[in-house]
């Protein structure tokens, strides 16, 4: 990747470093190597007479700021990996490709959550900008003020919407979804935010997409017996009655899934873990069950603010490696139910910890709800309190949907 190239020619050469950093930023780079080139510059910046950075005594530099230990390993693995016996000429070229990757992204995310028309239209003039560039030193220029429009075809290619299993939801998007889309569902304990997770990642396995389902709430064997369920058609009690019944729901779940379904368990992970993971499997669409457990991997603050940073993070990381993201958190105490009215309906205030932070980095959110009365009939109700993947009158108008529990299905 051109970020970790960026790196370790600024760690092999002062020069290096001293060509691009002014033109670089933290959000050039993804979470982990951020966390590195952060730390590069302080190296560099207190002691004006070195030439390079030692990986060794930065390694114990950074082990200093990393706060929780857990996160230790992935962020260490990082740079012991990294190879600084890169040449060092290239550096330009590499960081003029980390910037062209990213804006492409960014333009494409603009395109596919239809932004005014005004913002698409100066990320393709800076994108545009940056594809003619031989230095990071024309960037400071002003952008062209021709547009070539037939050019957005090679920018976001041909891309193409993924429907989601759920019908509705499907016509309330305008066709489904687009990498670097950010989805999120929420609603009260055991309302089933995860089955609908779970039915979103099955929709997704039916339409050949390879899918990493991070969990760090229930226990990694129930979800992994949820799927099952979900992908063999066959329920709970059928599955636990017999080892025949069993090995046949295993071997057809195995058949539909073909090899491009993960399901990971991490605990009080960061960005980072969750990059490290993506790396390892390069998936096309990223589940996070809940992401209000991930953890910022710097100094934490307030939930409102370590969630905004998360939300953040995983933005980022939709956008660079190109993914669907769809993201479970929980609802706060208000949608528990008034004496009179129980919200069956949840607004954006019902999300709980973060009424603008984790909003704010979202396309899709959608509320589950639902009363005694529909909790007894198995109906849920999902508003869409926001959608930027529609502009249709009807984006935000909520629907009801049945849970079939036995067989793990939303429909």
């Amino acid at each position: 990747m051109h970020d970790s190239a960026v790196l370790a020619a600024s760690m092999a050469s002062r020069g290096a470093y001293a060509r691009v950093a002014p033109h670089m930023h933290d959000g050039d780079f993804t979470p982990t190597a951020a966390f590195w080139w952060k730390l590069v510059g302080e190296w560099y910046d207190r002691d004006p007479q070195a030439q390079s950075v030692d990986k060794s005594l930065l390694a114990g530099m950074g082990k200093r700021r990393i706060t929780n230990p857990k996160h230790e390993e992935t962020l260490l693995g990082y740079l012991r990996d990294l190879d600084t016996g890169v040449s060092v000429e290239n550096v330009v070229q590499d960081a003029l490709e980390l910037k062209r990757f990213n804006k492409g992204m960014e333009l494409a995310s603009a395109i596919g959550s239809q932004a005014p028309a005004e913002k698409q239209h100066k990320l393709l003039e800076e994108f545009q900008a940056l594809l003619q560039a031989t230095t990071l030193q024309s960037l400071k220029g002003e952008w062209e003020e021709a547009v070539d429009w037939d050019e957005l075809d090679s920018v976001v290619g041909q891309a193409k919407r993924i429907p989601f299993s759920i019908k509705m939801l499907t016509e309330r998007t305008n066709g489904g979804a687009l990498p670097g889309h950010s989805i999120l569902i929420y609603g009260r304990p055991e309302v089933g935010k995860s089955l609908l997770a779970l039915e979103m990642t099955a929709g997704m396995l039916w339409q050949k997409q390879r899918v990493l389902y991070i969990g760090n709430e229930d226990s990694i064997h129930v979800l992994k017996k949820r799927m099952l369920v979900r992908l063999s058609g066959k329920t709970e009690t059928e599955i636990d009655s017999s080892p025949k019944l069993r090995g046949l729901a295993v071997e057809t779940a195995r058949q539909k899934a073909d090899g491009r379904l993960r399901m990971l368990h991490l605990h009080r992970g960061t960005a980072a873990d969750v990059e490290h993971a993506i790396h390892d499997f390069e998936p096309q669409v990223l589940v996070l069950d809940q992401i209000r457990n991930l953890q910022a991997h710097t100094a934490e603050g307030k939930t409102t603010q370590r969630l905004e940073q998360v939300a953040s993070d995983v933005r980022y990381l939709l956008a660079r490696y190109s993914l669907i993201g769809i993201s479970v958190t929980q609802a706060n105490d208000r949608s528990e139910g008034y004496k009179q009215k129980p919200p069956i309906w949840l607004s954006l205030a019902d999300i709980d910890s973060s009424r603008t932070g984790l909003p704010a980095q979202m396309d899709l959110i959608v509320g589950v709800g639902a009363d005694e009365n529909m909790m007894q009939r198995n109906q849920r109700a999902l508003s869409l309190p926001k959608n930027k993947l529609s502009s249709a009158q009807n984006a935000h108008e909520g629907f009801i949907v049945e849970y079939d529990i036995e067989h793990g299905r939303v429909k």
